[in-house]
């Protein structure tokens, strides 16, 4: 019987595969038109989410008739825009592309997860004008949200009241999301498979125990039947709330899985359920396969059942049964995210209870009232309020905690490997031994370090930011970053692309910061990195909008980080400069190589240093001034540095058309090989006294 109830699993799995590779194939048949990248094309279509409110447009995907599902934005003068609306839109596009740096967040695979094809923003000049608006003007949702902020007059703990009411999180605070992060209690407060299923649950247990108090009812349907439909009735309502998320629908499958056994009362054990329900949830949505919301979630149910079926005291098992579950998600949560919050079975031990018990009821009350009496609701909603209050109170003293979340970086397969097999060894019932080698495996992680430039050498990375530029210099006794990205909106390549790369590295703070001089897209990530990590030095070339008390750098200060060199060779004292030509010029030197850090400098900058720093110009590895444009790298320029290696920091298919084809003839045509981040991803180089200039592969 086992053997034939293998087999077809296995039959099913095969067919799930097919199913999964006949979508992937569908969509990858259908990208977005390279040709048409950058172009100004007209399209029509209907709006698919609720639009999020950012500080200068509004974002919102579409779903167009020509090319599929898009993700948009609307800069400058946006009307106001609903779910539901048809409109024609005059738009330029591009197909998803990546930051193409290690450790940061996989965008490319975020929108393909969700069927996007391409990406883009309205053209304002074009004829964009709504073609249909449906007669409900507002979603309940919609409704909710704003009755939320209203009641709580949009203090921090609306945000997270809504994201358990209606699944609307975009209003939460960077700092409210690093505190769920590092105490691994994320889960808590979204509408998620935990919250589905508490209120399910609680709805099967309610109306079994009141239908079978009614006379006569329980002999005409029996009770568990009537408690099964309802659970699944409210499971399907409190998705709906959430916009039936991804993440909710598989909960609702799962929840709908297991009412129908209650229903037909066919014994299946727990395992045999979790599979039935996994399958059908690769039926509806073959892309969960790739999505770590799916494994996380299906392997935590897993482990539940594994757990619930050890011998154990009720009260050890309560103990000790979130630690178990911490270990077991480990090598997923290192494979996804990085990063281990040590205090996540304390955090959760006491989180969960306190979240089932009072913060999700008295806010998903509040959602009832609402349909009642608005006062009735604000107060429900207050004492969601209050709970909270109480919630993160706690959350903050862990996470105050030295080494409360650590991040690791795991690049070697026998290291990941040994990590796995002492988790399993861990986990295996209690008469089996060797626990203590499981926990010797586990403990290689505290082990485990990033490897750092010998003595003498430099590693200089430059990374894909886009339009602008983050250079990251790290050397045997210091690490200093030269710029800090862009910062969009709601967008910052701090948040989103260095810190990442600093973690991805093991680097845990700064020696020195220098961001050549005041435009956004070198000193954009700035803020940001400073609120995140230790910065011991920030050198500007100019007084910096929003970073106050910055010293400036100056030509001749110099210093040494053990067989390593800086020097400013850029700008001289009391010239009148435009903010390009007042970037910081780097020289880094070890031993006969070199690199050249050059920020923005245009002609009037390389002409004083070609009158006055001849000498030191000559380099192996160049930055290219102002990302190539025809405004630098004059030829006397290019013809002083004579460099092996240059380098051009751009942003994918950028208006400026950056590096400019004559600027790039002009460097290959003297022997240079040229790098394009755009093209290439972050470049990094290993600059050894002994070795001299090579390729570090990242």
């Amino acid at each position: 019987m086992r053997y034939g109830f293998g087999k077809k699993y296995l039959f099913i799995l095969v067919l799930l595969m097919l199913w999964t590779g006949l979508q992937l194939l569908w969509q990858f048949e259908n990208p977005f038109p390279e040709a048409l990248e950058g172009k100004t094309v007209t399209i029509q279509g209907v709006v698919k989410t609720d639009p999020i409110i950012k500080d200068h447009s509004l974002s919102f995907q579409f779903d167009s008739q020509e090319f599929g599902q898009l993700q948009l934005d609307w800069y400058r003068y946006a009307p106001e825009i609903k779910k539901g609306q048809i409109w024609q839109l005059s738009v330029r596009l591009k197909r998803p592309r990546n930051y193409k740096n290690p450790g940061g967040f996989n965008y490319e695979r975020f929108l393909f997860l969700k069927r996007i094809h391409a990406k883009g923003y309205i053209d304002t000049r074009g004829d964009n004008k709504i073609v249909f608006s449906p007669k409900v003007s507002r979603t309940i949702r919609q409704d909710i949200a704003q009755q939320i902020d209203h009641s709580l007059d949009e203090r921090p703990a609306a945000a997270l009241i809504k994201g358990l009411a209606v699944g609307i999180r975009d209003t939460m605070s960077d700092e409210a999301w690093q505190l769920l992060q590092k105490t691994g209690t994320s889960h808590l407060l979204a509408i998620s498979g935990l919250h589905i299923g508490l209120v399910s649950g609680l709805v099967f247990f309610l109306t079994r125990k009141l239908w079978a108090q009614v006379l006569r009812l329980p002999l005409i349907v029996p009770a568990p039947v009537v408690a099964a439909c309802t659970a699944m009735i409210a499971a399907i309502g409190y998705a709906a709330l959430a916009g039936f998320a991804i993440p909710t629908q598989r909960a609702v499958i799962m929840i709908m899985v297991l009412m129908c056994c209650k229903i037909t009362r066919y014994q299946f054990k727990s395992s045999h359920i979790l599979i039935f329900a996994g399958i059908i949830v690769l039926v509806w949505d073959p892309y969960a396969i790739f999505s770590a919301s799916f494994w996380l979630s299906f392997l935590a149910v897993g482990l539940l059942i594994f757990l619930g079926q050890q011998q154990a005291p009720k009260w050890c098992k309560t103990l000790t049964i979130q630690g178990y579950m911490s270990l077991g998600l480990m090598p997923l949560v290192l494979f996804y995210f990085q990063q281990i919050s040590w205090v996540s079975p304390l955090a959760n031990l006491i989180a969960i209870p306190w979240a089932s018990f009072f913060v999700v009821p008295f806010t998903l009350l509040g959602v009832i009232a609402s349909f009642i009496d608005i006062r009735l609701a604000t107060l429900f909603w207050l004492l969601a309020e209050s709970a909270l209050n109480y919630l993160e109170w706690f959350l903050t003293g862990l996470a105050s905690w030295p080494w409360s979340a650590q991040f690791y970086t795991i690049s070697s397969f026998r290291v990941a490997s040994v990590i796995v097999l002492g988790c399993i060894i861990v986990l295996l019932p209690r008469f089996v031994p060797g626990k203590i080698l499981g926990v010797l495996l586990l403990s290689t992680l505290l082990l485990v370090r990033a490897p750092k430039p010998n003595t003498g050498e430099v590693w200089l990375t430059v990374l894909d930011v886009g339009q602008g530029l983050a250079v990251l210099v790290q050397t045997a006794d210091g690490v200093l970053l030269y710029d800090a990205g862009m910062r969009f909106d709601n967008f910052d390549l701090g948040e989103a692309v260095i810190l990442p790369f600093l973690r991805h590295q093991g680097i845990k703070a700064l020696d020195m910061m220098i961001l050549s001089h005041d435009n956004l897209d070198h000193t954009g990530g700035a803020q940001y990195l400073i609120e995140q990590i230790p910065i011991e030095t920030i050198i500007s070339g100019e007084d910096i909008t929003g970073i106050p008390n910055t010293k400036h750098c100056l030509r001749g200060q110099s210093w040494q980080w053990g067989d390593v060199s800086f020097e400013f060779l850029y700008p001289p004292r009391q010239i009148n400069l435009t903010s390009n030509d007042s970037s910081c010029v780097l020289k880094i030197t070890t031993g006969a190589y070199s690199a050249l850090l050059t920020g923005d400098i245009e002609k009037q900058g390389e002409e004083w240093l070609l009158e006055h720093a001849l000498p030191a110009l000559k380099t192996n590895v160049l930055l290219a001034p102002h990302h190539g444009s025809r405004t630098s790298s004059s030829l006397p320029f290019v013809q002083a540095t004579k460099p092996a290696h240059v380098i051009f920091s751009t942003g994918h298919l950028n208006r400026f058309h950056f590096p400019n084809k004559i600027i790039v003839s002009r460097y290959t045509t003297r022997g240079a090989l040229v790098y394009n981040t755009a093209e290439t991803g972050a470049v990094s180089f290993i600059l050894n006294p002994n070795a001299g200039v090579n390729e570090r592969r990242l």
